[in-house]
């Protein structure tokens, strides 16, 4: 009896054990209330700078501002990233990217003031190799440009296939070389959910080869009775 018991559920216990190789995992959650430490900061001409939160965007008191202008400084393209956190995720699993921005200024000739929907912000997710490299996809480029109010954009799509590393998201303002260019780029509420790779203890594994052994063991004497 026992025997025909196990049997009836060795399928159902060894789908478990597979069931909980990958758990959901919420990588990214920043509001940047007055702390960029876990972020790498590039100001490349630019300036990255803690900003009052003065909009919609409910993520506290602060936000965070990239701000791009080839009247001070040419090249401009300041970069906000946060690198390899999470690993490892699950390869090719789902992954969601979430974030609200607005752009208070956008010009491409400050000469003729604010053009909106006009300068080149990035959103950029990478997935991170085991070793050295990377995989990437560009979530926010143009022909899509920030708004001049905020927004909260989302963007769903998958991990490359190999993200043992973890993953890392980069934000740009991008006025390059271009002359009279400015961009202030403000971004809050930032998170990034993906799909964690939990590796199943060696002792669950032992205990799952064992049934399906006595599985084999079982089947065997029924077949020779």
């Amino acid at each position: 009896m026992i025997g025909k018991k196990l049997m009836k559920h060795t399928p159902v216990l060894a789908l478990s054990l597979f069931a909980t190789s990958a758990n959901a995992a919420l990588v990214v959650d920043e509001n940047f209330e007055g702390d960029l430490s876990s972020w790498l900061e590039f100001p490349n001409g630019g300036s990255i700078s803690l900003v009052a939160d003065n909009g919609p965007s409910a993520g506290g008191s602060q936000a965070v501002s990239l701000y791009a202008d080839t009247t001070i400084a040419s090249p401009a393209f300041p970069i906000l990233k946060i690198e390899r956190v999470g690993g490892p995720l699950e390869p090719g699993s789902a992954v969601t990217v979430s974030f609200d921005a607005y752009a208070p200024i956008q010009t491409v000739d400050s000469t003729v003031g604010d053009q909106v929907g006009k300068v080149v912000f990035i959103t950029e997710l990478f997935s991170e190799f085991a070793g050295d490299g990377a995989s990437n996809e560009i979530l926010l480029a143009p022909p899509n440009f920030l708004s001049d109010t905020w927004a909260t954009y989302t963007f769903n799509t998958t991990l490359g296939a190999d993200a043992a590393g973890g993953l890392s998201l980069l934000f740009k303002a991008d006025c390059g070389a271009a002359a009279n260019c400015a961009l202030n780029a403000v971004i809050d509420n930032v998170t990034v959910d993906a799909v964690s790779a939990v590796p199943v203890p060696a002792a669950v594994w032992l205990f799952g080869s064992g049934l399906l052994g006595l599985v084999g063991v079982a089947r065997r004497k029924k077949a020779g009775a």
